[in-house]
């Protein structure tokens, strides 16, 4: 804004002010802030060790905890936005999994993998993941819609890329068995400045409900409802 300012004119840059709507970083940073803290993380990783102690499977107590951590927050995105399970996942990996000696490879791949998923839970429902809900009203897609052509597979990829991150680690402790051990504000405002700064720079829509992100990769169909099918 100060460069806008200097640049424009500061009537220009309280105009451009005035007309954003900065609603959605403010809430990325007050349910992170929340989810990271104490009361948060006891209740979910109370839920998770009682899920763990419940299902019978067939893994060492620590590997059975990072998987239900990678296949199973990831898919709470639909309730407590994408936002949160990002938090949740990566304090309650931190414990886990990062407080242990482990290789940095697996580190970086034991954070991206609940990322990933995150990103393919939020297809469960048309409201969770800011893509979806963006193309949700303009496409019509309700939650049976949802349910039927998207929550199903995006379930499956979830759980087929936690397993096969666990499958991997499992090997590699297996293998190398003799070199292992047994088995947030300030973090959280860069986060609301960044998607505050897309926000002020590019205007959080652009004309017919389509977002400038979107204009990029699909600039005939973004802001065009599809015609509906005939029964």
């Amino acid at each position: 804004m100060l460069a806008l300012a200097t640049l424009a004119g500061p009537g220009q840059a309280v105009d451009c002010l005035e007309t954003r709507n900065v609603i959605e970083p403010m809430f990325v940073f007050a349910i992170m802030v929340i989810a990271a803290t104490r009361p948060v993380l006891h209740v979910a990783g109370s839920l998770v060790q009682g899920l763990r102690r419940a299902l019978p499977l067939p893994l060492p107590r620590t590997l059975a905890l990072v998987w239900l951590l990678l296949a199973l927050v990831p898919r709470l995105d639909f309730v407590i936005t994408e936002s949160a399970a990002m938090t949740l996942a990566a304090l309650m990996l931190r414990g886990a999994l990062f407080a242990r000696p482990t290789s940095q490879r697996l580190k970086y791949a034991a954070i991206g993998v609940p990322f990933v998923n995150i990103s393919i839970g939020g297809t469960l429902t048309p409201f969770a993941a800011p893509p979806v809900l963006t193309l949700a009203g303009v496409w019509q897609w309700h939650i049976a819609f949802m349910v039927q052509h998207c929550s199903w597979k995006a379930a499956l990829a979830v759980r087929v890329n936690a397993s096969g991150l666990v499958l991997f680690f499992l090997g590699l402790t297996t293998t190398y068995e003799r070199h292992q051990d047994p088995q947030i504000l300030r973090e959280t405002l860069p986060v609301g400045f960044f998607l505050g700064g897309l926000v002020v720079l590019v205007g959080q829509q652009q004309g017919g409900g389509c977002s400038w992100w979107c204009r990029a990769w699909m600039p005939a169909r973004c802001c065009t409802a599809p015609p509906r099918p005939q029964r």
